[in-house]
C-alpha cells in the first residue's frame, strides 16, 4: 500500500468497537490499535466509541467519548448524529458479529447508513458459510466502507469468492503484536515458583472451544519424557461463559488434571492480564500452544502475540494458524489429538536447536507485525480513504440497509396454509378460520412459492405449490370459464364467479407455474387451466385485471398467446392516453390499490413487444406515482386505503397497506431490469425499507419471530394482525429483491423451511 498522490491527512478519527476494561479480544485490539496510532501520529486525535454488552457497565477511560448499549438501536442512531456533529474525518469500525446488537449485529448498519464521513472496517470474523443475516451484514459493510481490513490472506480470498467483494476494497494488514523484550520486567518465573521449569503456555479468555482439555490430556506423556515440563494457563474465563455457566469449564479442567495425576504440573493464572504482563508471560515460555476446536477462526490475537514474541508454537489447523505458522514457523497438529500434541511438544522441548530455529523463523516473519508497523499501515490507509472519498453525505443518505431486512421466511405462510389452501386472515399471528380462503391469496402464495423455488428448491416448497395449484384448479368454474374467489372454511364456494382482478391474478400464477414447472405434472395442469380461462380477459373492464393477465402471458412466454396480451396492453395504453393530464399522469380518475401494477404492465409489455413509446409511457406514469407516493422527505408513503384518492382531492394517508408497497417495489424492479437505470433499484430498496420501519410511524411491520407481516399502518399504531395478503406481500418483495441479485449472489438459505 502506497500513496500515489498527495492526500490531506485526517486529523480526527473515531474508532468504534468494544473497549477496555471490557474483557474481550476485540476490546484489547481496539485499545492496542488506538495506543499505537497515538504514538505513530501524535498530531491526530483518535477517540473511541465503546460498545457495551447487555447488562454491563464499565468505567471507561477519558478517550471513550460515546457509549453504545449493545441492543439499543436508538444508541446507534444517536452515535451517528454525535459523530456527524463532531466533524470527524473518518470512522474505523472493529467488526465482529457478536459485539453489536440485532441479528448478526445488524444494528451497526443503522449507524453506518447515517454517517457522512468515510468508513474503514477491520474484519475480525469472516465466515465461509454464513447464514443470510451474516451474509447481508457483511455485504452491506463492504458496500458502505471505503476499505475493509483483513488480517489473513485467506480472509481476503473468502471475501472475494463468497461475498463478491471487489479486491480493491480489501486491505491486508497484520494483527499487531507487542515488540519483544529480551527478558521480563520482573523475575516472573521465580515469582510463580516455576524457575528451572520448561514452561508450556496458553493464554486468553477461557471457553470450551479453546480445547485446553486436549492439551491437559497430553501432559502425562510429555512429563514421562520431560519431567520438568509445566503447563501454564493464563487468563480469566470469558465473561459470557461465566455469566451462563460460572467457572464450570475451568473447574472441569482442574478435575481432569487431578484425574490424570498431573495437577502439580499445571497451574491456572485466573486473571485478565495487561499487555505488559502478557509480554512477560510470553518471554518465559519455552513452548506456546493453541489447541482450538474452531477450524474456521480467521484471526487470533493470542497466536499473533505468541508469534511476535518468538515463541515455538504448536497449534491445531484453524485457518489463521495454517497461514501464520506456514514454512516451519510453528507446528500444526490434528484437532483433538492429545498424542500429536505430546509428540511435538516432546520433540521441541528435548531439541533446543530445533526450538530455537523455529523461534528465529517466527521473529523474522513478525518483523512487520509490530504495533508501530501496523499503526503506520492503518494511518496510510486512513489518509487514502479520507482523500479519495467522494462527498459521502448525499450518497450515504441514499444508502439503504439491506442488513436490516428480515430474512426470507415462509414460516407464517406455512402457518396460514392447510391442506385446502392459504387462509385469508389472522387474529394476531393465529389463522382466522372463520374468514376462509380466497383465490387472490392462493394465487399470490403460488407465485411466491414458485419464485422461492428458484432460490431454494426443496420438497417442502414443491408441496406448497401443489396445494395452491390444487386450489386454483378447484376454483375454476368450468360452466362460465371464470375463477371463483371466496371459499368458506367448510370448503363451500360463496359465488359463481369472482372479481375480474381475482381472475387476472390466477392467470398470473398459472403462467408462472408453466414457466417454472415446465413439463412436470404441475406445469401441464397449469397450462391446461390457463388455456381454459385466459380468453375471458377480453370481456374484462378492470385495468388491474388486464395488468395481471399481461404478467401471466409474459411468464408463459408463448407466441400463440401474445396476441391477446397485446390487445390488453393496447387497451391499457389507450386508457392512459385518454385519462392523463400534465398534473395527473394516470390511467383512471382515482388511485385505489396495487396502483404500481398498471405502469409495470406497460413497461413489461412494451419491452417484449418492442414498443419504446409504451415503455416510456409506463416509466413516466411510474415516475408520477413515485412523486404522489412520497412524503416531503422523499420516503415512500403509499396511498392509504381508508378511501379512494380521486383527482383533485387530497391523498388519504391511512390505512397504508403492505400490498401497495410490495407492488411498488416490484414495479421499480421491472423498470430497473428494462432500463438498467440504477435509480430504480435504489427506489426498490428504499421502498422495502417501509417494511422495516422507514415509515411515518418509524415502526417495523415485520415480525422476525413468525416471518409474518402486520396488516397495515393506522394513524397511531400498527395493525397487529398478520394476514395472508400482508405476509405474502412482504415475502414476495423480499424474494424479488433477492432474485435481482442473481446470479452474482447465491443466498445462503431459507430460514426454517425444511424444519417444518
Amino acid at each position: 500500500m502506497s500513496i500515489s498522490r498527495s492526500f490531506p491527512s485526517p486529523k480526527k478519527i473515531a474508532i468504534i468497537g468494544s473497549y477496555t476494561p471490557r474483557q474481550c479480544g476485540i476490546a484489547t485490539f481496539t485499545s492496542d490499535l488506538r495506543a499505537a496510532l497515538n504514538q505513530a501520529y501524535p498530531n491526530r486525535e483518535h477517540f473511541v466509541v465503546a460498545v457495551t454488552d447487555s447488562g454491563q457497565r464499565y468505567d471507561y477511560p477519558p478517550e471513550v467519548r460515546f457509549e453504545i448499549r449493545q441492543q439499543e438501536i436508538a444508541d446507534y442512531e444517536a452515535c451517528a448524529e454525535f459523530l456527524n456533529r463532531e466533524k470527524i474525518d473518518l470512522v474505523c469500525v472493529q467488526h465482529e458479529y457478536g459485539i453489536y446488537g440485532g441479528p448478526a449485529g445488524r444494528h451497526l448498519l443503522r449507524l453506518l447508513s447515517k454517517l457522512n464521513v468515510p468508513v474503514v472496517a477491520t474484519l475480525h470474523t469472516i465466515l465461509e458459510h454464513p447464514n443470510e443475516d451474516q451474509f447481508c451484514v457483511m455485504g452491506t459493510i463492504a458496500d458502505v466502507c471505503e476499505s475493509v481490513v483483513v488480517m489473513s490472506r485467506h480472509g481476503a480470498d473468502i471475501l472475494q469468492r463468497q461475498y463478491d467483494i471487489c479486491p480493491h476494497k480489501i486491505e491486508f494488514i497484520h494483527h499487531g503484536v507487542p515488540e519483544p523484550r529480551p527478558s521480563p520486567s520482573v523475575n516472573l518465573a521465580e515469582s510463580l515458583s516455576l524457575e528451572g521449569k520448561q514452561i508450556i503456555l496458553t493464554f486468553g479468555l477461557l471457553s470450551p472451544d479453546k480445547g485446553i482439555e486436549v492439551a491437559i490430556d497430553a501432559m502425562p506423556a510429555i512429563l514421562n519424557a520431560c519431567p520438568d515440563a509445566h503447563y501454564l494457563v493464563v487468563g480469566a474465563t470469558h465473561p459470557h461463559v461465566r455469566s451462563h455457566s460460572g467457572e464450570a469449564y475451568r473447574e472441569s479442567l482442574m478435575e481432569r488434571a487431578i484425574g490424570l495425576g498431573v495437577q502439580d504440573h499445571i497451574s491456572f493464572h485466573n486473571r485478565f492480564v495487561s499487555l505488559d504482563e502478557l509480554v512477560d508471560f510470553l518471554s518465559i515460555a519455552d513452548l506456546y500452544i493453541t489447541p482450538y476446536h474452531n477450524m474456521q477462526q480467521i484471526t487470533s490475537g493470542t497466536l499473533a502475540y505468541a508469534l511476535g514474541s518468538g515463541c515455538a508454537i504448536i497449534s491445531t489447523p484453524y485457518w489463521y494458524a495454517q497461514e501464520l505458522l506456514a514454512e516451519d514457523r510453528g507446528v500444526i497438529v490434528p484437532r483433538q489429538c492429545a498424542s500429536a500434541i505430546s509428540d511435538e511438544a516432546i520433540s521441541l522441548l528435548v531439541n533446543e536447536d530445533k526450538r530455537m530455529a523455529m523461534r528465529k523463523r517466527a521473529l523474522r516473519y513478525s518483523d512487520g507485525m509490530s504495533w508501530p508497523s501496523v499503526a503506520t499501515r492503518y494511518g496510510t490507509l486512513f489518509q487514502i480513504a479520507a482523500g479519495i472519498s467522494s462527498p459521502i453525505s448525499d450518497s450515504r443518505r441514499e444508502f439503504r440497509i439491506r442488513g436490516d431486512w428480515p430474512p426470507l421466511s415462509l414460516d407464517h405462510v406455512r402457518r396460514l396454509t392447510d391442506d385446502t389452501g392459504i387462509i385469508q386472515h389472522a387474529l394476531y399471528d393465529v389463522p382466522n378460520r372463520s374468514e376462509g380462503y380466497c383465490t387472490d391469496d392462493n394465487a399470490r402464495a403460488m407465485i411466491l412459492a414458485l419464485e422461492v423455488r428458484r432460490l431454494y428448491p426443496s420438497a417442502a416448497v414443491d408441496g406448497m405449490i401443489n396445494v395452491y395449484l390444487s386450489f386454483l384448479a378447484h376454483a375454476l368454474n368450468r360452466e362460465n370459464g371464470r375463477f371463483r374467489n371466496f371459499m368458506s372454511y367448510d370448503r363451500q364456494w360463496l359465488e359463481g364467479a369472482g372479481s375480474e382482478d381475482c381472475h387476472g391474478r390466477a392467470l398470473w400464477a398459472l403462467g408462472t407455474a408453466v414457466k417454472h414447472l415446465g413439463h412436470a405434472g404441475g406445469g401441464k395442469l397449469a397450462k391446461q387451466l390457463f388455456q381454459e380461462s385466459h380468453g375471458a380477459c377480453l370481456a374484462f373492464t378492470s385495468p388491474r385485471a388486464w395488468a395481471y393477465a399481461i404478467f401471466g402471458h409474459d411468464q408463459l412466454g408463448l407466441d400463440c398467446h401474445r396476441e391477446l396480451a397485446q390487445v390488453l396492453c393496447e387497451r391499457l395504453y389507450d386508457l392512459l392516453l385518454r385519462t392523463r393530464s400534465p398534473s395527473w399522469n394516470w390511467f383512471e380518475d382515482s388511485l385505489t390499490y396495487c396502483n404500481a401494477r398498471l405502469p409495470q404492465a406497460l413497461i413489461l409489455a412494451g419491452q417484449w413487444d418492442n414498443r419504446p413509446e409504451i415503455v416510456q409511457a409506463g416509466l413516466d406514469s411510474l415516475e408520477w406515482l413515485t412523486f404522489i407516493q412520497s412524503d416531503l422527505g422523499g420516503r415512500i408513503e403509499p396511498v392509504g386505503s381508508s378511501r379512494a384518492f380521486r383527482r383533485g382531492e387530497t391523498k388519504p394517508r391511512f390505512d397504508q397497506q403492505p400490498v401497495e408497497v410490495a407492488s411498488t417495489v416490484s414495479a421499480y424492479l421491472t423498470a430497473w431490469r428494462v432500463t438498467k437505470d440504477p435509480v430504480w433499484m435504489r427506489r426498490a430498496e428504499a421502498g422495502f425499507e417501509w417494511f422495516v420501519g422507514d415509515n411515518f410511524l418509524g415502526l417495523p411491520l415485520t415480525d422476525l419471530k413468525t416471518g409474518g407481516c402486520f396488516d397495515g399502518l393506522h394513524p397511531d399504531r400498527v395493525n397487529q394482525n398478520q394476514g395472508a395478503e400482508s405476509t405474502l406481500s412482504l415475502q414476495m418483495a423480499r424474494t424479488e429483491l433477492l432474485l435481482s441479485e442473481q446470479p452474482a449472489i447465491s443466498p445462503p438459505g431459507l430460514r426454517s423451511l425444511e424444519a417444518k
